[in-house]
């Protein structure tokens, strides 16, 4: 009886932590996402606001870089390679002024994290 209530507890304690854990991931994810969505998607506003654009990128850039070892643990490092490929190519294209890079890069990012943002939380879509 010993040994069963022990292990009940040892698989609670193993369920908060992944719950915590993946809240923790999908917040992140989701704090990415809305930066990335927030970003111009057509050329008028690329031009328009360029130095909002500057600082969402920048921020968006040294978010991702400061949070990337955090999802390599939980991610298959297929879906992180996407995120972070389109992460370099929006940063990459806003430097050069590329605006149809920039717009390819932040609709591939935006699809990136919100494929991400699906498998890391608990839903019937993340069991298949």
């Amino acid at each position: 009886m010993k040994t069963f209530i022990a292990s009940l507890l040892i698989f609670a304690f193993l369920c908060v932590f992944v719950g915590i854990n993946s809240a923790k991931t999908s917040d992140t994810v989701k704090e990415i996402l809305s930066i990335a969505e927030s970003l111009p998607d057509n050329e008028q506003e690329f031009e328009k606001n360029a130095e909002e654009t500057q600082k969402k990128v920048e921020e968006l850039y040294s978010l991702w870089d400061k949070k990337i070892d955090g999802l390599a643990y939980i991610m298959s490092y297929d879906m992180i390679d996407r995120a972070d490929e389109a992460v370099i190519s929006l940063y990459s294209a806003y430097s050069i002024s590329d605006t149809e890079d920039f717009i390819l890069a932040r609709a591939k990012l935006c699809d990136s994290l919100k494929r991400l943002l699906m498998f890391c939380g608990f839903s019937i879509k993340s069991l298949a």
